[in-house]
């Protein structure tokens, strides 16, 4: 995300079996928070604050969720 530097964004950590879709999944990842950003924020009419809030704790909780499950798949797999 373009963020970055201002955000406190967290990285996307798959494991080194699915090493290449990092680039991928990260992309995908920001279309779905930027869709869902620029939607609340036409509907709910929120401020460049709160959008920028909205943002990183959309793309946060998505990647805490795609690293938690991609883990515990990789550990099972071993």
């Amino acid at each position: 995300m373009g963020d970055s530097g201002q955000l406190n964004l967290r990285p996307l950590a798959l494991p080194g079996s699915l090493d290449d879709l990092v680039g991928l999944v990260g992309a995908d990842l920001d279309a779905i928070v930027t869709m869902l950003t620029d939607r609340a924020s036409q509907t709910l009419l929120l401020s460049m604050r709160q959008r920028r809030q909205l943002r990183c704790e959309l793309w946060n909780r998505l990647v805490d969720s795609v690293n938690d499950v991609v883990a515990a798949l990789d550990v099972e797999n071993r």
